[in-house]
């Protein structure tokens, strides 16, 4: 499956880059780096994060990261689309 990303989990991503380059671009580029790794893991095993309460969404843990990320498979388009990157603190 390909990966897709919303507009939504884009502005999310670059926003906790931002954040994370402000002391530490190293730590930031790892983080993408390992968003980046997570996101073609579900291209090849989209059913490994667990079901939400939302219909057909899912969610899956980034690691040593205390973010979550959430997609969407939409197999009509053979796509596994990011939804959202939330931090773990903030309400869903």
């Amino acid at each position: 499956m390909k990966i897709g990303y919303s507009r939504r989990a884009l502005t999310q991503l670059n926003d906790i880059f931002d954040y994370i380059a402000r002391d530490n671009k190293a730590a930031a580029l790892a983080f993408v780096g390992r968003i980046e790794a997570i996101a073609l893991l579900l291209a090849s095993y989209p059913h490994i994060g667990r079901p939400t309460d939302l219909e057909e969404v899912r969610v899956i843990s980034i690691g040593r990261y205390p973010y979550r990320m959430f997609y969407k498979l939409l197999p009509e388009r053979n796509e596994v689309r990011i939804l959202r990157i939330r931090h773990t603190r903030r309400a869903e």
